[in-house]
């Protein structure tokens, strides 16, 4: 069993402008600046940061889940793709 965070970076003045994904928790200290600034690089988020800004963009824990593989996590993560109406290119699971 492993713990997972599935987490949501969002613009703060549009919060339709967000994008979610997950991380492994390796300790009970979640550094979510860290995460943050790491994310911020990532294709599908660079192109909004480049126009709105970096500053503007936050960061939220959505769940934290203890499941058993990888494809769990993955449905949870498609799961919450689908709820917020993320701005993702690529999607968790080939549905």
């Amino acid at each position: 069993m492993k713990k997972y965070i599935i987490y949501k970076i969002y613009y703060k003045y549009n919060e339709h402008i967000n994008f979610i994904n997950y991380i492994y928790k390796l300790s009970n200290t979640i550094n979510l600046n860290y995460i943050l600034k790491q994310e911020l690089n990532n294709i599908d988020i660079k192109s909004y940061c480049d126009i709105l800004g970096k500053n503007n963009f936050k960061i939220q824990i959505i769940k934290e889940l203890i499941v058993l593989d990888n494809i769990h996590i993955k449905a949870y993560v498609q799961l919450y793709l689908n709820k917020y109406k993320s701005l993702n290119k690529k999607k968790v699971l080939n549905i």
